[in-house]
C-alpha cells in the first residue's frame, strides 16, 4: 500500500508541474480551476475513500452549477443528496453531506482523487491522453463531518 501510496504522490508532484507549466494540459482554463501552492505538499493529508466520493451524473450537473455559482463548497441535506445522485447511496446518517467543484480533461481514465487536511480539501482528476484539451467542470459529493474552508482542485492528463 505504502508503495501505492508514494506512486500517487509521484504522479501528484508530475500534474502539478504538467497543469501549471507552459505545457499545458489544457487548452482552456475554468474559472473552478484552484491549483494549491507551488509549496503545496500532499504529507499529513488523509485520502477520502473512494466509495464516498459521488460524482453528480451530467444530467445534474445545471443544478449543481446553480448551487455552486458564488461557493466552492456548500451543504446539501438529504433530498438534495438524493435528488442528485438517486439510489447510488445510503445516506450516512454520522455525516453532513457537501456538494464540490472539480474539474478535469478527460473523463473516461484515472477518475477523482480528494483529500483532506485539517480545514482543506483538495479534489485532483487524472486522465490519459497526448494533446491538450479544454478544461471542463463538474461536481463531487462527499460525506463529511464538517465543512472545509478551503478547496483546492488539480487535474492532470499522463500519456
Amino acid at each position: 500500500m505504502k508503495i501505492l501510496s508514494k506512486y500517487f504522490y509521484l504522479i501528484i508532484s508530475v500534474a502539478v508541474v504538467s497543469c501549471n507549466g507552459n505545457n499545458r494540459a489544457f487548452t482552456t482554463q475554468d474559472s473552478w480551476y484552484n491549483p494549491p501552492p507551488s509549496s503545496f505538499t500532499m504529507q499529513g493529508w488523509n485520502v477520502v475513500e473512494d466509495s464516498l466520493v459521488y460524482l453528480v451524473p451530467a444530467t445534474k450537473n445545471e443544478m449543481a452549477e446553480l448551487i455552486l455559482n458564488k461557493v466552492d463548497i456548500a451543504e446539501l441535506n438529504n433530498t438534495q443528496v438524493k435528488e442528485m445522485l438517486g439510489n447510488q447511496t445510503n445516506l450516512a446518517s454520522r455525516s453532513n453531506y457537501f456538494l464540490l467543484r472539480a474539474v478535469y480533461l478527460g473523463s473516461s481514465t484515472h477518475g477523482f482523487k480528494v483529500h483532506i487536511s485539517n480545514d482543506s480539501i483538495i479534489v485532483i482528476h487524472g486522465s490519459l491522453g497526448h494533446e491538450a484539451v479544454p478544461m471542463k467542470r463538474t461536481a463531487l459529493i462527499i460525506p463529511l463531518l464538517q465543512k472545509p474552508n478551503v478547496l483546492f482542485t488539480q487535474c492532470f492528463r499522463d500519456e
